[in-house]
């Protein structure tokens, strides 16, 4: 067999256009969905996937390492999904392929070296047509880059710093001089945190820490979201002497020794890196070349911030959210080194789509992965999810409640509409103007239906319309949410659309049927990727008005049963909160 690579769609089409005869094979679009991939096939890649970081864990078991992006395994900011991805379709298609020759498109440099490797070990000929970097360019880019990052973050975290001590300082020291244990909290708040009156609602661990303050003493640490002035004048104000941005604890020597560390440090790539039977070592070796070893230093700061904390309270119990994100792991780890005895909760506090790998230990990681005493799940379905992807023994996980959704076990169910309403639930995420151009261009002119498009706030319209095909502000028929609440949208709504957003769960809850598109990556961001029922599923080019037709003109004896089963799906997925179900925060 013989393929022929190319690094770009431009490459590709120049050197199409120059030849006399073109090899006779089946071009494939590394950067498309891949026709004829099966869930096999990704459940194939996310164990591979989550392998592959294990091995490089068991290699380099550092504070530095554990502090980077590509140890959290994090779909949002690890750099090698998308390379591996690429490496994976490539072998599929190559097995699948009916003829003597493959031309593949979109082989990035970084990876080309092993794939070649790869191929020659099987006698299939290879080519590749594109540019590879020059080393030591590469480096010393990646290298200023690293040093304009830290010094960027040194510049964003020193006023923090100050206004934390100064709106604390004195809150701090009685706090301080009371010698008792605390349960502490790490979480997150801003000035939605309280009401009108005053009261704190967390925006993470909703009633728990009204709970737990009722049995022992609580210190809340935060990590501010939005106006920090603003929001450390209410959590030292309303915050009765428990509430602290986690900045407080954190000083001029911390952020200078962690700056001299992050700029120091490389990820040390074992000699081999097996990746579907296939080495890859030298593939992450040029991935780091290009992405460096990135830490982001807000996330490394909070292991010095940890250690200041354990210094100025006995800390008996720690809670705090779990996704095994680097920031995490710096908390965990500042806890093992400076106070053992502590016992450490992580609350799985959102949903665990396939794409999840965070929440997947590897069996190269067991034993050495810094992570929580006990985990608490929002309920039974994410447990199953975890126990069901990570490939080392079964990690201590138990199931808790949906603190952060509470709400749903209270939500009427809204009774069956015609149909034509439907509802487009964006995320904060560049991702998701695929699917938005998608539903625009396929409703456009069809006055059948009316859509309404809820963006997340951190990613409004403005931000991608230009990349639209459509403008919805101008199309009949179209509208952008705009001084509604969610529960107000959904209820409006017939239909749900959505990717990868936690209302397709919050939909079902309200009896609303939800249509998952589906971008053809190979780690699906469906929160509800199990569920089949009162859910259906469209893929770029498919038609969606057929899939809209098809849920309007179920039998209402159908319609019933199937959002029954979703909505036991729900109740198993949210447990309801309760005070024996937040006991596991107290009694693990």
């Amino acid at each position: 067999m013989n393929v022929i690579a190319f690094d770009t769609r431009e490459r590709y089409e120049h050197w199409a256009k120059v030849q006399t005869a073109s090899p006779d094979g089946p071009v494939v679009f590394l950067s498309a969905p891949l026709p004829g991939l099966t869930e096999e096939d990704r459940r194939r890649f996310l164990t591979a996937y989550v392998d592959v970081v294990g091995q490089i864990s068991r290699h380099d078991h550092s504070l530095m390492w554990w502090a980077t992006d590509i140890s959290s395994k994090n779909r949002f900011f690890s750099p090698l999904i998308p390379y591996l991805e690429k490496f994976f379709k490539l072998m599929r298609a190559i097995e699948r392929s009916p003829g003597n020759v493959l031309i593949a498109v979109g082989v990035p440099w970084e990876i080309n070296d092993s794939v070649q490797r790869a191929l020659t070990a099987r006698g299939i000929a290879y080519s590749w047509h594109g540019r590879a970097a020059n080393p030591a360019v590469a480096a010393v880019k990646e290298f200023l880059l690293r040093l304009g990052r830290i010094g960027r973050h040194v510049c964003y975290i020193l006023p923090r710093m100050a206004v934390a001590r100064r709106s604390c300082f004195s809150s701090l020291i009685g706090a301080m001089a009371d010698s008792r244990e605390v349960y502490a909290v790490k979480t997150f708040a801003s000035a939605r945190s309280f009401d009108a009156q005053g009261m704190y609602k967390d925006l993470f661990f909703g009633g728990l820490p009204d709970f737990l303050s009722q049995q022992r003493r609580t210190i809340i640490l935060a990590d501010v979201m939005d106006d920090f002035a603003q929001t450390c004048a209410l959590l030292c104000q309303k915050g009765q002497g428990r509430m602290y941005p986690w900045e407080a604890f954190l000083t001029l020597p911390d952020v200078a020794q962690a700056s001299v560390r992050m700029a120091a440090y490389n990820i040390q790539v074992p000699d081999q890196l097996m990746f579907e039977g296939q080495d890859i070592a030298q593939a992450l070796r040029n991935i780091c070349l290009v992405h460096g070893s990135k830490i982001q230093p807000l996330h490394f700061y909070q292991y010095f911030m940890m250690k200041r904390f354990l210094k100025c309270f006995k800390v008996k119990e720690l809670a705090l959210t779990c996704e095994f994100n680097p920031w995490e792991k710096m908390c965990l780890m500042a806890v093992k080194e400076n106070s053992p005895s502590t016992r450490t909760f992580g609350y799985q506090h959102t949903v665990v789509p396939q794409a999840s790998a965070n929440m997947f230990t590897s069996r190269f990681e067991e034993g050495i992965v810094p992570r929580p005493d006990v985990v608490v799940t929002v309920g039974e379905k994410p447990k199953a999810i975890i126990h069901r992807y990570e490939t080392c023994a079964p990690s201590p996980v138990k199931t808790g409640c949906g603190l952060r959704f509470a709400y749903l076990s209270a939500q009427g169910q809204s009774p069956r509409s015609a149909g034509g309403r439907i509802l487009l639930a964006l995320e904060g995420l560049p991702q998701v103007v695929g699917m938005t151009d998608y539903v625009l261009n396929e409703l456009a002119g069809d006055d059948r239906y009316r859509l309404r498009i809820r963006t997340h706030p951190v990613l409004p319209l403005e931000k991608f319309v230009r990349g639209l095909t459509v403008d919805p502000r101008r199309t009949p028929g179209m509208e952008v949410s705009s001084g509604t609440s969610l529960q107000e949208d959904i209820a409006w709504a017939d239909i749900v659309v959505y990717w990868g957003s936690t209302v397709a769960l919050e939909a079902l809850g309200m009896g609303k049927p939800v249509v998952h598109y589906d971008d053809g990556s190979l780690l699906s961001y469906d929160p509800l990727f199990e569920l089949e029922d009162f859910k259906w599923r469209v893929q770029a080019p498919q038609r969606l008005a057929p899939v809209l037709e098809e849920i309007a003109l179920l039998p209402d004896g159908e319609y019933a049963s199937r959002l029954r089963a979703a909505r036991q799906y729900i109740a198993e997925y949210f447990h309801p909160v309760t005070p024996a179900a937040m006991n596991i925060f107290l009694e693990g």
